[in-house]
């Protein structure tokens, strides 16, 4: 499930349960101390999170359960401060909730320390924002795609053009 994340037992680990005004988040120093603290969706809420944990952004491991677009503007702010995101999974976040609580119960400081205990285990993904990296991914290049065709603005044959030309035998991305 991980891409070789590169978070280590030495680094700070901070999971943010992400929501549209503000977001709650769990902060986990080496030694094994922990504070909950809650951030307004804003610089000045980010910057106080990064603040409070008193630490280079280098030694800092991020992870967060993507939540509409709300995770972008953290996420984009943190890496260009040089802190490492990291993306887990909703399903993930659903089934340890269940396993650690025996409910599926749910509330924001719940949700961060699942968030938590999933980085722990080294179950999450990096985040790359297709914005920043200017890469797609297949999902969003196949969404695209059958987009169009359910919209009728683009025929079918033309779609289906677009699509081996991306993804062709012979093309780049597959030799």
């Amino acid at each position: 499930m991980t891409d070789s994340n590169s978070c280590s037992t030495e680094k700070l680990f901070i999971a943010i349960d992400i929501a549209k005004q503000s977001h709650d988040a769990l902060i986990s120093w080496p030694s094994g101390k922990t504070k909950a603290v809650k951030i307004s969706n804003t610089l000045m809420g980010y910057q106080r999170l990064l603040d409070l944990t008193i630490a280079r952004p280098e030694t800092i491991c991020v992870a967060f359960e993507p939540t509409a677009d709300y995770h972008r503007n953290i996420a984009y702010w943190l890496q260009t401060q040089g802190v490492q995101c990291f993306l887990v999974s909703s399903l993930a976040c659903a089934r340890a909730r269940e396993m650690l609580y025996k409910t599926w119960d749910k509330h924001d400081r719940k949700d961060a320390r699942v968030i938590l205990y999933l980085m722990q285990q080294g179950m999450m993904q990096p985040f790359y924002d297709p914005l920043v990296v200017k890469m797609m991914d297949i999902r969003t290049v196949q969404y695209i795609s059958s987009d169009f065709i359910s919209q009728n603005s683009l025929p079918a044959q033309s779609a289906q053009s677009l699509s081996d030309a991306v993804f062709s035998r012979n093309g780049a991305l597959f030799p």
